[in-house]
């Protein structure tokens, strides 16, 4: 039911523009948890080409806990890769080989974001905004900046998860 109302704002309410059309896979995670892979095509018009439109699209930065508390929550719990590489050299994500992530975290910081032709853009993260990570008995075990946001829509990421989250981490 939240796929289905997920595609409706995509497609009938155009929250990210007008789209033309889009694919989706889903998948299912090692514990059989469901995820989404969706591309959208969006309208001439709508497509962003200016990294102030990107901006408008995609945010990688922790939000302000005093503004945004509730998304705040959302981004801290859910959109923070890792920690990796010397701080957790046996997470997952980092090639056994080389010894780094394979998902290139953490990113270079921004003060703006920035777009080339045929590239992945390199978004503002200006590490304004700080979160840390700690254990059970409250002792600080990491300190994530916007270098190790995974990128979201602000929108979408309020609306589908920030109303979930009642508790403090």
């Amino acid at each position: 039911m939240k796929l289905k109302a997920l595609l409706a704002d995509i497609n009938k309410n155009n929250v990210l523009g007008v789209p033309t059309g889009h694919t989706m896979v889903v998948e299912f995670q090692k514990r059989g948890l469901p995820h989404a892979h969706i591309l959208i095509i969006l309208a001439d018009g709508h497509k962003p080409k200016t990294d102030e439109d990107y901006d408008r699209f995609v945010c990688a930065e922790i939000p302000d806990p005093s503004k945004y508390p509730k998304l705040f929550l959302a981004v801290t719990k859910h959109m923070l890769h890792g920690p990796c590489g010397d701080a957790n050299p046996s997470c997952v994500c980092m090639d056994k080989d080389t010894n780094t992530c394979t998902k290139y975290f953490p990113k270079q910081q921004s003060e703006i974001t920035c777009h080339e032709e045929d590239s992945f853009p390199l978004y503002r993260r200006r590490c304004v905004h700080k979160f840390i990570k700690k254990n059970c008995q409250g002792e600080a075990i990491f300190e994530f900046d916007d270098t190790w946001v995974v990128p979201y829509n602000s929108f979408l990421m309020y609306k589908w998860v920030a109303p979930e989250r009642s508790c403090q981490l």
